[in-house]
């Protein structure tokens, strides 16, 4: 089993007081500090979310911290979950996607989505009626332009630049509605499982129906929160360090349809849910939860910017230098 890890830019509760310039140059300063002591390890590959106009996401430029990655690592892939590319002129984002590829010596997974929240698009100043179709479109100009060397837009050819891997990077889809599923299955390498809530049986049996159909062979990435620790307790810590965090999150993706659950969502209920505790334990769990989803990679999401950095600094040498090598 492969396991990656999001380096995931979520720092507070929503709707925090906005940080301090200073608060937002430690945080970079830190994430890369993270970036480093993750290269040449048995872990696989770093990745990124994208987030916008929200004073808890100290970074919303999911691109510009992988390119500063490929500076600071050799090893790990790197890459996004997910980018939104309707957000983006296409043509524009394919070159600055094959411009990340070079830097990173062909190490680059392209994780997409349609996009959910209606602020994000208010940043970018595009509609977010049509998403799905723009999602699309972008597909579309992917394949053709670095198939060919060119792209169609609006009548006119344009030269595309293309990326370092032939023919292009790793695609991965997610989403939590069937369009999203049939899509993973229809355009994507892989199908990324961004939550086992209730709902997730009932998506698997649309993906795989729809990749047998076109002829593919399913392939799934289970992406889930993770606080791997050997040392105290790690549920308290979740809970201590986390708790005002989790639920509003949560909720945030309850409301705007992305997580199928009831109630008042808080930290305790979303323990069950995470890897939290320890190496043994948590490798245990994982590989259950292989079985049962039918994955050989895991992305172990890891909240670098709220806990005590000494803690997340063990929390990921746990990661990299335990569980990883234990579970490959």
């Amino acid at each position: 089993m492969k396991i990656g890890i999001m380096l995931d830019t979520n720092v507070g509760p929503i709707g925090r007081p906005a940080p301090t310039r200073q608060d937002v140059a430690d945080y970079h300063q830190w994430f890369l500090e993270c970036g480093r002591a993750l290269d040449d390890t048995a872990v696989t590959g770093l990745f990124l979310p994208e987030r916008h106009g929200r004073t808890d996401c100290f970074s919303p430029a999911p691109l510009e911290l992988i390119a500063a990655l490929a500076g600071v690592t050799t090893t790990p892939q790197l890459g996004t979950y997910v980018l939104m590319p309707p957000l983006y002129p296409p043509i524009a984002l394919l070159e600055r996607l094959a411009v990340l590829d070079h830097l990173s010596n062909g190490r680059l997974v392209i994780g997409v989505g349609a996009g959910f929240h209606p602020g994000y698009f208010a940043v970018h100043d595009r509609p977010m009626s049509g998403r799905g179709a723009a999602l699309d479109h972008f597909l579309d100009l992917m394949d053709q332009g670095w198939s060919t060397g060119t792209v169609t837009h609006q009548g006119e050819d344009h030269y595309l630049l293309p990326p370092r891997q032939d023919p292009r990077p790793q695609l991965w889809v997610g989403g939590a509605s069937e369009p999203a599923v049939r899509r993973a299955a229809r355009r994507g390498d892989a199908f990324g499982i961004g939550f086992t809530d209730q709902r997730i049986g009932r998506l698997l049996d649309v993906y795989h129906a729809e990749c047998e159909q076109v002829g593919r062979e399913p392939r799934r990435i289970l992406i889930q929160s993770a606080w791997v620790r050997e040392e105290g307790d790690p549920e308290r810590e979740v809970l201590e360090h986390l708790g005002e965090t989790l639920g509003p999150e949560m909720t945030l993706y309850q409301e705007h349809g992305q997580l199928e659950a009831g109630g008042t969502i808080t930290a305790e209920r979303m323990l069950p849910y995470m890897y939290v505790g320890g190496v043994d334990q948590t490798a245990e769990r994982l590989a259950r939860d292989a079985e049962r989803f039918g994955v050989d990679e895991v992305v172990l999401r890891v909240h670098i910017g709220i806990p005590p950095r000494e803690a997340v600094r063990a929390c990921l040498d746990h990661i990299a230098h335990d569980l990883a090598p234990a579970l490959a």
